[in-house]
């Protein structure tokens, strides 16, 4: 009898740590939180951005929100959050014409509309179309 305790304590206990794992991929409990921080945008399809000004991201899902900068301009628009997966809807922005940054936005816009989940590690959100990453944000700290 003791010995089934035992095996049913060590399943339950590997139980536990495997929902803990599928929690924190989808930045669940124990996760730097989605919501409510301020990412700015790191890499673009596995590639360091390194000019000028980084595009950045908030979101409020409560609100079905998001926005940030995008290079040259602001942007705003819908998101929605299921599980780990992360949806854009239509995005709105200012229209400044910029010397520099119009073609980096050009591309974030792009590859923000073709995201369909998410996943934080540490300190980095990757948003990411299947097994595709196409941006990896870092997180600011908080204000």
């Amino acid at each position: 009898m003791s010995r089934l305790f035992r095996v049913l304590g060590l399943l339950a206990a590997l139980g536990a740590l495997g929902a803990l794992g599928a929690c924190a991929q989808a930045g669940g409990a124990g996760a730097v939180p989605l919501e409510g921080r301020d990412w700015v945008l790191k890499q673009i399809e596995g590639q360091a951005v390194s000019s000028g000004r980084p595009p950045s991201l908030r979101l409020d899902s409560a609100a079905g929100k998001v926005s940030g900068f995008s290079g040259c301009n602001r942007y705003t628009g819908s998101a929605t959050v299921s599980g780990a997966k992360l949806k854009f809807g239509p995005l709105a922005g200012t229209r400044m014409a910029c010397v520099e940054g119009m073609e980096l936005e050009q591309r974030y816009l792009t590859l923000l509309a073709q995201t369909d989940r998410y996943r934080i590690e540490g300190d980095m959100l990757l948003l990411l179309s299947g097994d595709r990453t196409l941006l990896g944000y870092q997180m600011q700290p908080a204000q």
